[in-house]
């Protein structure tokens, strides 16, 4: 079964937006672009799933993640409430060293913060939150002003 969508059913059915990721030296932001489907299962939870999953072959050998291998959603859901983006991620991310979580945590607002109802992002582990040097859990949507990707 073949599908086409014309211009107008992407228009009405999907929304682009940017994952990010850190060029090789870990000097800035990359967005990668992605179009994300206007669904039921939330937007937060899609930019997340994308990112976890890591960039897609086209981008992936010039950037790199901050998130160790086998990072997951548990369970698999961003909620939005109060505009603080829960996320909560599988044991696999305390493997990440003080480096890695400010380049994951870096990540995640950079992605989440394209969301006008996201205004803080909560990181927890098992329902602990997950230290990252040099910002307050939940951090601020203009955390990381550093990596801004427009330089």
């Amino acid at each position: 079964m073949l599908l086409i969508l014309g211009r107008g059913d992407i228009d009405r059915g999907y929304r682009a937006f940017n994952l990010y990721y850190f060029t090789r030296d870990s000097a800035t932001l990359v967005p990668a672009p992605v179009l994300v489907p206007l669904s039921n299962a939330g937007v937060a939870t899609r930019l997340v799933s994308g990112l976890l999953a890591g960039p897609t072959p086209w981008i992936a050998p010039s950037v790199r993640s901050g998130f160790p291998e086998g990072t997951t959603l548990l369970p698999e859901s961003v909620p939005v409430v109060d505009g603080i983006a829960d996320v909560a991620l599988n044991d696999a991310v305390l493997a990440a060293d003080d480096q890695q979580r400010q380049a994951l945590s870096a990540q995640l607002v950079w992605t989440l913060r394209q969301l006008p109802e996201v205004s803080q992002i909560d990181l927890t582990v098992n329902g602990v939150d997950l230290q990252v040097p040099g910002v307050a859990n939940p951090q601020s949507r203009n955390s990381w002003p550093e990596y801004d990707p427009d330089g």
